[in-house]
């Protein structure tokens, strides 16, 4: 089969949200980094692109949807 790729998008205030609520998390990713994320150019991403700032079942079916297109 071939290969498909899913990237996964997500808003800064989504990722703000799951870094407020971790606690005994294994990532050093704070705001900061996420913040600093967002300023990357990361030029024409030919993936597929999903927004992943819904909560995690929603972005699977929509990585699913894509994946049957």
């Amino acid at each position: 089969a071939p290969f498909v790729g899913i990237w996964c998008d997500v808003s800064l205030e989504a990722a703000a949200a799951r870094i407020s609520r971790r606690s005994f998390d294994v990532s050093d990713a704070d705001l900061s980094v996420a913040e600093q994320q967002q300023t990357y150019n990361l030029g024409d991403i030919r993936w597929h692109r999903i927004d992943s700032s819904p909560l995690p079942p929603e972005a699977v079916l929509a990585a699913a949807i894509r994946l049957t297109e």
